[in-house]
């Protein structure tokens, strides 16, 4: 999570579920700026920071979002982000 701890805002949610909302610009497929933002339970985000791998502290997350969090960019098929 590089990207999003150095170069993200958050804002902490607490319903429906606690956790983080993590926004910033993603570069998308390389050559596109766009806003993203990602909600990141807070228990997965607990995982993560204890040493858990991303792909296992968030395994309901998309590839992409994980990536994202990571660093910054997303490779996406037209029509795959709203």
């Amino acid at each position: 999570m590089n990207y999003a701890d150095n170069n993200c805002i958050y804002e902490e949610v607490t319903k429906p579920e606690h956790g983080y909302i993590f926004s910033g610009i993603a570069m998308i497929n390389g050559y596109e700026e766009k806003e993203h933002s990602v909600f990141v339970k807070s228990e997965e985000l607990f995982n993560y920071r204890q040493g858990a791998y991303l792909q296992d502290a968030f395994p309901n997350m998309s590839p992409q979002d994980r990536e994202f969090l990571k660093t910054g960019t997303m490779w996406i098929q037209e029509g795959e982000l709203e």
